[in-house]
């Protein structure tokens, strides 16, 4: 191997080094910001139910009370159904539901904010009454609500947050410890030829 190579490819390495570095570092970061949301969310979670609307916060829990409106309902996805409760402010609010009783109920759930769907989800078609993702707005809308809450009472329990970042960071810097190992090697074995 030419001198011109051998320093072509120390470049090229070392430039995978220093982004596997960076990689691995990125995940420490990302590690830290999901232990604070992580902690923030088990904050809110923890919180007695909420005593008025004026403190409404999406994570926050809640406990409603009111009459569930007949035929006022849809299915988000496939299974999950969204119905609306009448409150006794005279507002509405819409929440998950699987089963809806006649007369005075109340429901405890989290309160959310509009879910945001990804790449690989389509998007809501109200025309049709394809549901992907909770919409408060355009929903209230399909149903012909008004004066309706902006955010919605999830009662099925959360996904946990995982926090897997520790591991991410070690596979990267692993990698790049890999990396210059080999490279040792194989700078090694050239030399003796």
């Amino acid at each position: 191997m030419t001198r011109a190579k051998r320093r072509a490819s120390d470049v090229v390495v070392a430039l995978a080094v220093l982004v596997l570095a960076g990689l691995g570092t990125w995940q420490l970061e990302r590690r830290d910001w999901k232990e604070a949301l992580i902690a923030e969310r088990d904050a809110l979670y923890a919180a007695p139910p909420i005593a008025s609307w004026h403190e409404a916060k999406e994570y926050r829990r809640a406990r409603l009370e009111g009459r569930f409106l007949e035929g006022r309902a849809l299915t988000v996805g496939f299974a999950r159904p969204i119905a609306a409760l009448a409150l006794d402010d005279g507002t509405v609010a819409l929440v998950e539901a699987a089963t809806r009783p006649a007369g005075r109920v109340a429901v405890e759930g989290i309160l959310r904010a509009d879910e945001q769907g990804g790449w690989a989800v389509p998007a809501n078609d109200a025309a049709r009454g394809r549901w992907m993702t909770v919409e408060t707005a355009a929903m209230s809308r399909a149903l012909g609500l008004a004066d309706v809450r902006p955010f919605w009472l999830q009662t099925s329990p959360l996904p946990e947050l995982r926090n897997e970042h520790m591991g991410y960071a070690i596979t990267w810097y692993s990698l790049g410890v890999a990396l210059v190992v080999i490279y040792a090697i194989a700078r090694r074995r050239l030399a003796v030829r």
